[in-house]
Protein backbone atom coordinates (compact mmCIF):
# COMPACT_ATOMS: atom_id res chain seq x y z
CA UNK A 1 0.00 0.00 0.00
CA UNK A 2 1.97 2.80 -1.21
CA UNK A 3 0.67 6.25 -1.45
CA UNK A 4 1.47 9.13 -3.50
CA UNK A 5 0.38 12.31 -4.17
CA UNK A 6 1.90 15.72 -5.76
CA UNK A 7 3.09 16.56 -2.43
CA UNK A 8 4.42 13.49 -0.55
CA UNK A 9 4.59 9.66 -1.20
CA UNK A 10 4.73 7.33 1.67
CA UNK A 11 5.82 3.38 1.58
CA UNK A 12 5.81 1.25 4.69
CA UNK A 13 7.85 -1.40 5.38
CA UNK A 14 8.21 -4.30 8.25
CA UNK A 15 9.08 -1.48 10.98
CA UNK A 16 9.70 1.52 9.13
CA UNK A 17 7.78 4.29 7.14
CA UNK A 18 8.87 5.72 4.64
CA UNK A 19 8.14 8.97 3.84
CA UNK A 20 9.34 11.89 0.90
CA UNK A 21 8.06 15.29 0.87
CA UNK A 22 7.60 18.09 -1.88
CA UNK A 23 7.18 21.37 -2.68
CA UNK A 24 5.60 24.01 0.08
CA UNK A 25 2.48 22.64 2.01
CA UNK A 26 -0.51 24.48 3.38
CA UNK A 27 -2.82 23.29 5.86
CA UNK A 28 -5.46 21.75 3.03
CA UNK A 29 -1.91 19.70 2.39
CA UNK A 30 -1.35 18.64 6.14
CA UNK A 31 -4.59 17.78 6.56
CA UNK A 32 -4.34 15.04 3.69
CA UNK A 33 -1.15 13.95 4.83
CA UNK A 34 -1.93 13.39 8.66
CA UNK A 35 -4.90 11.54 7.44
CA UNK A 36 -2.95 8.84 5.08
CA UNK A 37 -0.25 9.01 7.81
CA UNK A 38 -2.52 7.74 10.19
CA UNK A 39 -4.41 5.31 7.99
CA UNK A 40 -1.00 3.68 7.52
CA UNK A 41 0.16 4.04 10.94
CA UNK A 42 -2.63 1.96 11.80
CA UNK A 43 -3.14 -1.09 9.25
CA UNK A 44 0.77 -1.76 9.83
CA UNK A 45 2.30 -0.53 12.69
CA UNK A 46 -0.56 -0.63 15.29
CA UNK A 47 0.82 -3.42 17.71
CA UNK A 48 4.56 -2.93 17.30
CA UNK A 49 7.42 -1.01 17.41
CA UNK A 50 8.30 1.20 14.35
CA UNK A 51 10.26 4.28 12.87
CA UNK A 52 9.39 6.88 10.70
CA UNK A 53 11.66 8.13 7.84
CA UNK A 54 10.90 11.31 6.68
CA UNK A 55 12.84 12.67 3.52
CA UNK A 56 12.39 16.76 3.32
CA UNK A 57 15.31 17.12 1.18
CA UNK A 58 13.21 18.30 -1.64
CA UNK A 59 10.35 19.99 0.43
CA UNK A 60 9.81 23.31 0.44
CA UNK A 61 8.78 24.42 3.83
CA UNK A 62 4.94 24.97 5.37
CA UNK A 63 2.59 27.57 6.39
CA UNK A 64 2.05 28.48 10.10
CA UNK A 65 -1.39 26.02 10.29
CA UNK A 66 0.03 23.26 8.35
CA UNK A 67 2.92 23.32 11.21
CA UNK A 68 0.72 23.40 14.04
CA UNK A 69 -0.91 20.40 12.57
CA UNK A 70 2.13 18.22 12.24
CA UNK A 71 3.70 19.58 15.47
CA UNK A 72 0.49 18.02 17.30
CA UNK A 73 0.82 15.05 15.74
CA UNK A 74 3.93 14.21 16.85
CA UNK A 75 3.99 15.65 20.17
CA UNK A 76 1.77 12.52 21.21
CA UNK A 77 -1.63 12.41 19.32
CA UNK A 78 -0.47 9.10 17.30
CA UNK A 79 -1.72 6.21 19.20
CA UNK A 80 0.84 3.47 18.06
CA UNK A 81 3.67 2.50 19.36
CA UNK A 82 5.76 5.12 17.12
CA UNK A 83 9.17 5.27 18.70
CA UNK A 84 11.76 6.58 16.22
CA UNK A 85 12.07 9.35 14.14
CA UNK A 86 14.46 10.58 11.44
CA UNK A 87 14.48 13.53 9.04
CA UNK A 88 16.34 14.45 6.38
CA UNK A 89 16.35 17.79 5.56
CA UNK A 90 19.46 18.00 3.86
CA UNK A 91 22.04 21.03 4.39
CA UNK A 92 19.25 23.89 4.40
CA UNK A 93 19.38 25.41 8.23
CA UNK A 94 15.75 27.19 7.39
CA UNK A 95 14.35 23.55 7.12
CA UNK A 96 16.49 21.88 10.08
CA UNK A 97 15.31 25.10 12.49
CA UNK A 98 11.84 24.32 10.98
CA UNK A 99 11.75 20.71 11.45
CA UNK A 100 13.15 21.37 14.97
CA UNK A 101 10.05 23.76 16.11
CA UNK A 102 7.94 20.66 14.96
CA UNK A 103 9.43 17.74 16.82
CA UNK A 104 9.79 19.89 19.93
CA UNK A 105 7.13 18.73 22.21
CA UNK A 106 7.88 14.82 21.00
CA UNK A 107 10.57 14.06 23.93
CA UNK A 108 8.94 10.69 23.73
CA UNK A 109 10.43 9.77 20.83
CA UNK A 110 13.78 9.36 19.75
CA UNK A 111 14.53 12.04 16.89
CA UNK A 112 17.89 12.71 14.91
CA UNK A 113 17.96 15.41 11.76
CA UNK A 114 20.32 14.24 9.17
CA UNK A 115 21.85 15.99 6.15
CA UNK A 116 21.46 12.76 4.08
CA UNK A 117 19.19 9.69 3.57
CA UNK A 118 22.11 7.38 3.79
CA UNK A 119 23.32 8.40 7.65
CA UNK A 120 19.57 8.27 8.42
CA UNK A 121 18.98 4.96 7.28
CA UNK A 122 22.14 3.83 9.05
CA UNK A 123 20.89 5.35 12.31
CA UNK A 124 17.81 3.74 12.04
CA UNK A 125 19.02 0.18 11.04
CA UNK A 126 21.23 0.32 13.86
CA UNK A 127 18.39 0.59 16.28
CA UNK A 128 16.52 -2.23 14.29
CA UNK A 129 14.38 -0.46 11.58
CA UNK A 130 15.10 -1.28 8.49
CA UNK A 131 13.52 -1.22 5.02
CA UNK A 132 12.52 -4.76 5.30
CA UNK A 133 9.43 -5.03 2.83
CA UNK A 134 6.10 -5.44 4.68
Amino acid sequence: MEIKTDFYKMVPYEHLLYIEAFFAWDERVAKDYLKDLKRIAYKFYHDKPWALLIDRSRWELHTPEAEKLISQMVSGRFKTPLSHLAVVAGKSEIKKWQVGKIVQEASRLEIEVFDNIQDAKEWLASSGFDMTPV
